[in-house]
């Protein structure tokens, strides 16, 4: 997928944008329990994005490394 001598600096973008978005998460579960009173809603969104990254690297990523 990438050019061997650009795998850091991709995981490094990939980590970079990770640390970013889930640096929201607090906030939007502290939202989502006072306006439903409930983290129900906040435990199905966060099983939702880990679903969805899973189908991601699972579609996504071709190559074995061995």
């Amino acid at each position: 997928m990438v050019a061997e001598h650009k795998v850091a600096s991709v995981a490094a973008i990939q980590n970079f944008g990770s640390f970013v978005f889930a640096s929201f998460a607090p906030i939007v579960t502290g939202w989502v329990v006072d306006t439903t009173h409930s983290f129900n809603l906040a435990l199905v969104i966060a099983a939702g994005v880990t679903f969805a990254g899973a189908l991601c690297y699972f579609f996504i990523v071709k190559t074995r490394i061995d």
